[in-house]
């Protein structure tokens, strides 16, 4: 859920502006890069159990680096949950509720939010065991449905402006998706009981996520055409309205 979120519906225009019709390569490429991304994450969650990130960064830097270093990580990850807000406040004001105030929207986003945290990490985690299984059939119903309005030729020819696009676009990907889960380390492995199955569920549920991106953005060039798709703030929901 974390790894699909709002790069679902943002992300397959900037890589398309990118990449082209080959934008659903640098997905596939990204999903290979953030599966040893996890397998890092999890290495250095091993080496220290019981610390959250903030204080491995203190133990193996000393305190003042390590702040500094966590300093990093604060300003990083405030400015991405605000720009999360805006961005879900910016989609349903343009689709949804043209009349209401964004600034509206984004106060009720950020109540849910810090009603959340209120409540704690497990009642967060568990209200997303609950959402999954729906979500994955939603998705699973969705991606079948489109399928006839795909045109095959819209991802043709393959590789037509050379790797560099593509290494580009996948370098753009990482910055968004792959580089951003080392935040879990604030709660793996230090608050998670089975610290084993946890690293399990980190990878595969990476994989998953990853999987379900790499279709979404084929589909999106697929059944909408490059243009559409990269001049398209939220492609994946106007397919959706398909």
């Amino acid at each position: 859920m974390y790894s699909v979120g709002t790069v679902i519906l943002h992300t397959p225009s900037p890589l398309a502006g990118f990449a082209k019709q080959d934008a659903w390569l640098a997905a596939l490429f990204r999903t290979g890069i953030a599966l040893i991304f996890v397998w890092f994450h999890i290495r250095v969650g091993n080496l220290y159990p019981e610390l959250p990130l903030d204080q491995i960064n203190e133990k193996v830097f000393g305190k003042l680096v390590g702040m500094m270093i966590n300093f990093t990580f604060f300003i990083w990850s405030f400015s991405t949950a605000a720009e999360t807000i805006y961005y879900m406040g910016n989609f349903i004001e343009t689709f949804w509720m043209p009349d209401t105030p964004l600034a509206a929207l984004n106060i009720m986003l950020a109540a849910v939010v810090i009603f959340t945290v209120r409540l704690g990490i497990e009642t967060f985690t568990r209200t997303l065991e609950i959402f999954f299984i729906p979500v994955l059939i939603l998705l699973t119903i969705f991606l079948v449905s489109i399928i006839p309005q795909a045109n095959i030729q819209n991802i043709q020819p393959v590789f037509e402006n050379g790797a560099k696009p593509v290494i580009r676009a996948t370098l753009f990907f990482i910055s968004v998706f792959t580089l951003s889960p080392v935040m879990f380390l604030m709660i793996f492995p230090s608050k998670v009981n089975e610290s084993k199955k946890g690293g399990k569920a980190f990878f595969i549920g990476t994989l998953i996520g990853g999987i379900i991106l790499i279709l979404f953005i084929m589909l999106d060039i697929l059944v909408l055409g490059l243009d559409t798709t990269a001049r398209n703030i939220a492609p994946s929901y106007t397919m959706a309205k398909k």
